[in-house]
C-alpha cells in the first residue's frame, strides 16, 4: 500500500505540473506572431537594387552566377519587414525597366494597455476584449505573410526564367543602371518607417559604353560591389564596399535576412 500511496502522490505531482505549464503556454500561433511581429516592428522595410552584369567580361572575374536561391536573404528579411527588391541587367544598354518585387509593410503593431483592476468583472471584460484585439491582429499577419509568400514566389518564377535565360552583352554599360537605380531609390514610399537603402552590383566594375564618370546617388544607401577580383574601376567615385562573393555581401548587409528572424 505504501508503494501505491507514493506512487500515485508522484503521478499527481507530475500532472499538476503539467497542468500548470499548460495554462502558462502561449497558443503556437499566438507565438508565431508575435516573433514575427517583434521582428518587423524593429527593423526597417528594406529597399534593394541587385545589379547583375551580363556582359562577356565576366567570364574573367570569378564569381558564382546568380540564382533566385542566392536571393534568398532578400526574400526572407521582405517577408518579415515589408520592402522592395529591384532587379537590374547590365548590357550593352542597362536602362531597361527592372524586374521588381513589392511588398507592403507589415500590419501595425498590437499596443494592449495593461490596466489592474479590483472587479474580478471588469478584469475577465478587459481580458476578453485583449484576446479579441491579439486574434484580430494575428488574422491581419497571417493574411500579410500570406500575401508577402505569394508575391514571392511569383516573382522568383519570373526571375529564375530570366536568369536561366541570360544573354551575353558585348559591352558593358553601368552608367545607365547606376542612373536608374538612384531613381529607384530615389522613388517616394508609402512606409511609415524611414527604408534601408542597399545597392548590390554584381560586375567587374569595367565599363565600356560611357566616358563620363559614374553618377552620383541622391538619397543615402550602402554600396557593395561582388567579383572575384577585388576591382572597383567605374564605381570608384561611389566608394563601394568590396566583397568576393553575393552570400558574404548579403550576410553583412542584409543579416537580419536569415530564416533564423522568421516566426
Amino acid at each position: 500500500m505504501r508503494v501505491l500511496h507514493i506512487v500515485f502522490v508522484v503521478a499527481t505531482t507530475i500532472g499538476l505540473i503539467r497542468c500548470e505549464l499548460q495554462a502558462r503556454a502561449v497558443p503556437k500561433d499566438n507565438v508565431v506572431a508575435s516573433l514575427s511581429h517583434a521582428d518587423a516592428a524593429m527593423l526597417p522595410p528594406l529597399r534593394v537594387v541587385v545589379g547583375i552584369d551580363e556582359s562577356g567580361s565576366m567570364a574573367t572575374a570569378n564569381v558564382a552566377p546568380t540564382t533566385v536561391a542566392s536571393l534568398a536573404p532578400i526574400f526572407d528579411r521582405l517577408e518579415t519587414s515589408g520592402g522592395e527588391l529591384a532587379v537590374a541587367f547590365i548590357t550593352e544598354q542597362s536602362n531597361g525597366p527592372f524586374l521588381r518585387l513589392y511588398i507592403p509593410q507589415p500590419p501595425d503593431a498590437l499596443t494592449v494597455t495593461h490596466r489592474t483592476s479590483g472587479n474580478i468583472f471588469e478584469a475577465a471584460a478587459e481580458k476578453k476584449h485583449e484576446d479579441q484585439e491579439r486574434g484580430r491582429y494575428a488574422a491581419q499577419y497571417r493574411t500579410w505573410r500570406a500575401d508577402a509568400s505569394a508575391r514571392v514566389n511569383a516573382f522568383s518564377v519570373v526571375l529564375g526564367q530570366r536568369l536561366q535565360h541570360a544573354p551575353v552583352a558585348p559591352r558593358t554599360d553601368i552608367r545607365s543602371a547606376l542612373a536608374r537605380a538612384n531613381l529607384f531609390l530615389a522613388e517616394p514610399i508609402t512606409y511609415t518607417r524611414p527604408p534601408k537603402n542597399l545597392a548590390i552590383f554584381i560586375t567587374d566594375g569595367i565599363d565600356n559604353s560611357n566616358g563620363t564618370p559614374a553618377p552620383a546617388f541622391s538619397v543615402p544607401a550602402d554600396i557593395f560591389i561582388v567579383n572575384g577580383s577585388g576591382t572597383i574601376a567605374y564605381l570608384m567615385p561611389l566608394h563601394p564596399t568590396r566583397f568576393e562573393s553575393l552570400e558574404s555581401a548579403l550576410r553583412f548587409a542584409v543579416p537580419e535576412g536569415g530564416r533564423n528572424v522568421r516566426g
